[in-house]
């Protein structure tokens, strides 16, 4: 299949996917556009399968739209694709959501941000990002004064880095309370110098200010109590 599911123009102000598998994918598994007044402004993807065996990408935001105001992917199960969950497209005010899901085998990115808004809204907990060439990028500006959190993952076995943040952000990016592979935290360095010296994943910020991650998980986020 080379597309699963392209919303398409002037189906309302919200639109729910929730509990499909989507196999073999080749292109998409999951679009959401916004090109019209009416097009969605709140998107909720819940419960999804989505595996691909030729380097498709899970969920996108394409960059040639507008992205719906609140985007949350909750519960999702992305394997084997090129980028798992990719946000091409942000405007400033976003709210960006993914919880409690497991992105793994991603060629590229497990979840990349690489849009032009500022003051986006992320929220990612409680995730599962192993086994992938990078488990997350932040590619452009999005923090400002917004809440960009990173918290309670498990980013285990990527690659080339856990969280990579290769431009420079006005704000910062908080990576705390997540398990990096290791009891003592992520691998990684900023301009050669070492973040800190581990065996974890890497975080790769673009200056010492852009990521926060102390405190750090010594142990899987399952371990917690709930």
């Amino acid at each position: 299949t080379n597309d699963g599911i392209l919303t398409t123009s002037n189906i309302g102000s919200t639109v729910n996917v929730s509990d499909v598998e989507l196999t073999n994918i080749e292109n998409t598994g999951i679009t959401l556009q916004n090109n019209e007044t009416n097009d969605p402004t709140t998107a909720n993807i819940d419960g999804v399968t989505i595996d691909s065996s030729s380097g498709a990408t899970g969920i996108i935001v394409p960059s040639a739209n507008s992205a719906p105001s609140s985007l949350n992917v909750d519960n999702a199960d992305i394997n084997d694709t090129d980028v798992g969950v990719a946000f091409n497209q942000t405007t400033d005010g976003n709210l960006v959501s993914v919880t409690n899901s497991e992105i793994t085998n991603s060629g590229s990115q497990g979840i990349i941000l690489d849009g032009s808004g500022n003051d986006v809204e992320v929220r990612t907990h409680f995730n599962t990002l192993s086994e992938n060439a990078k488990a997350i990028e932040v590619s452009s500006d999005i923090t400002g004064t917004a809440s960009v959190n990173f918290t309670f993952n498990d980013i285990t076995n990527n690659q080339n880095a856990g969280l990579d943040v290769s431009t420079g952000q006005t704000g910062t990016v908080n990576a705390n309370y997540s398990y990096w592979g290791s009891s003592y935290g992520p691998g990684g360095a900023v301009d050669g110098n070492s973040v800190v010296d581990s065996t974890g994943n890497e975080v790769a910020p673009k200056g010492s200010s852009d990521v926060t991650f102390t405190p750090f998980l010594t142990e899987s986020v399952d371990t917690l109590e709930p």
